[in-house]
C-alpha cells in the first residue's frame, strides 16, 4: 500500500479549539486512514497540552522546533518549517491562522514543481483577528496569499462572507464545514457553578464582561456561584476587576484542564461573551453535557446557538444577564433547552462533520 503524507503545521498543542481539532483529526486518521502518514510540525511542546493524547509511531510523527528563546526565534522556526516541508514534500499541508497560512502558501509557490495541496482552516473571523495585529499590510497579504491556497475550510457562513467581502477571496476556494465534538452525551454531576466561562483571558474573549454580568445577576441571586476556566494576558486585570467589584467569593478562577467536560457537567449554564468567534467548541461540548449557552451576538452566533431553542443570543451584557437570570429562575426551561441543545449538536456537529472535514482535506 503506497503511503501518502499529510503535514499539519501549528504553534503548539496547548489547550484550545484548534489544538482539539488537530488531536481529533490525527486520531481519526491514524485509526481509519492507514494509507496516510501524518507529520505534526510544532514550534514548542505545550505544558499539559494534547500532545500526550496522540499516539506516535510509523503512522504519526510529532516534530518540535529544536530551539527556544526570544521572539527572534520565529524567523528560525519558519526557516526550520520550510526545510521540513521541502524534505517531506507532503501531498497535503494543513495549517491555521494568517501567519502560518501565508507561510504555507509561500512554500506552495516555491515548490511549484511538487504537487502539494495547501488547505487553510480559518477557524476565526479573519477581519476581527487582524484588528489585533495593527500592521497595515497584513490584510493585503491575506487577500493575496489565501487566494492562492487550494482550499479554505471555515466553520460558518459568517466566516465565509468575511473572507469574500473583506479580502476578495474567491468563493470557489471556500468550503463551509462546521466544527465538531467527539464528546458523547454526558450526565450532570453535582452542581458547583450556576454558570461557567471557558476560554482564554484575552481581549477578543471579553472575560471582564463576566464581572459586569455577575454584578447584574447578583441583584436577584445573591448566592450565585460563577466559574471561569482559563488563563491569558488579562488574568491580572480580571483578578483586579473581581476584587474591585467585591466578587471574590462569587467568581472562582479555575485552571485550564484537558477534561473540560468534567467541569461543564457541574454547571447549569455556559456563558460566552466573545466579541468574535468562529464556532466555539465549548458551546458544542456544553450541549453534549445537557446545558444551554448564553452567548454574545458575534457574527455567526446563530449558526451554533438556536436562539430560544438551544440557548440565548444577547447583544449586551445586560441582555446576557437577563437571559442568565431567566434560566436560573426556570429550571424546567433550562433543562429542556439543554436537551434540545444536545440533540442539535448530535445532529449537526458530531462525527459526521469530522468526516466531512477529512474528506475535504484529503481529496485530490
Amino acid at each position: 500500500m503506497k503511503k501518502r503524507t499529510l503535514v499539519i503545521l501549528y504553534w503548539d498543542l496547548g489547550i484550545g479549539g484548534i489544538q482539539k481539532r488537530i488531536r481529533d483529526l490525527v486520531i481519526e486518521l491514524s485509526n481509519h486512514h492507514r494509507d496516510w502518514v501524518v507529520y505534526i510540525l510544532l514550534r514548542r511542546k505545550a505544558k499539559d497540552g494534547f500532545d500526550s493524547q496522540i499516539k506516535t509511531g510509523h503512522q504519526v510523527v510529532i516534530q518540535y522546533f529544536p530551539y527556544s528563546g526570544s521572539r527572534k526565534m520565529r524567523v528560525r522556526f519558519l526557516l526550520w518549517v520550510s526545510w521540513q516541508i521541502f524534505r517531506l514534500k507532503p501531498h497535503v499541508l494543513l495549517t491555521f491562522q494568517h501567519v502560518l497560512s501565508s507561510v504555507a502558501v509561500t512554500l506552495k509557490l516555491l515548490l511549484w514543481m511538487t504537487p502539494m495541496k495547501v488547505v487553510l482552516n480559518e477557524s476565526f473571523l479573519t477581519s476581527y483577528n487582524l484588528t489585533l495585529h495593527r500592521t497595515p499590510l497584513i490584510p493585503s497579504l491575506v487577500g493575496f496569499m489565501y487566494s492562492r491556497a487550494d482550499t479554505i475550510i471555515v466553520p460558518t457562513r459568517a466566516c465565509s462572507y468575511d473572507l469574500v467581502h473583506h479580502f476578495s477571496i474567491p468563493a470557489t476556494k471556500i468550503v463551509i464545514v462546521p466544527n465538531w465534538t467527539c464528546l458523547s452525551p454526558q450526565h450532570s454531576l453535582q452542581i458547583t457553578f450556576d454558570y461557567l466561562f471557558v476560554g482564554r483571558f484575552e481581549r477578543e474573549k471579553r472575560p471582564l464582561s463576566i464581572v459586569q454580568v455577575t454584578k447584574i445577576v447578583k441583584r436577584r441571586h445573591s448566592d450565585v456561584r460563577v466559574g471561569m476556566m482559563g488563563s491569558g494576558d488579562l488574568s491580572r486585570d480580571l483578578q483586579e476587576a473581581i476584587a474591585a467589584a467585591h466578587l471574590s467569593k462569587t467568581i472562582r478562577l479555575v485552571p485550564f484542564s484537558q477534561e473540560v467536560a468534567d467541569t461543564l457537567r457541574r454547571a447549569k449554564l455556559l456563558i460566552v461573551p466573545s466579541a468574535a468567534e468562529g464556532m466555539p467548541n465549548v458551546v458544542l461540548e456544553a450541549a453534549m453535557c445537557g446545558i444551554p449557552s448564553v452567548v454574545n451576538g458575534f457574527p455567526g452566533a446563530d449558526e451554533v446557538v438556536q436562539h430560544k431553542k438551544t440557548g440565548y443570543i444577547g447583544k449586551t451584557d445586560q441582555e446576557m444577564a437577563d437571559y442568565v437570570d431567566y434560566l436560573l429562575e426556570h429550571e424546567q426551561v433550562r433543562k429542556h433547552m439543554g436537551l434540545s441543545a444536545q440533540r442539535h449538536v448530535l445532529r449537526a456537529f458530531a462525527h459526521n462533520t469530522q468526516r466531512r472535514f477529512i474528506e475535504e482535506l484529503l481529496s485530490k
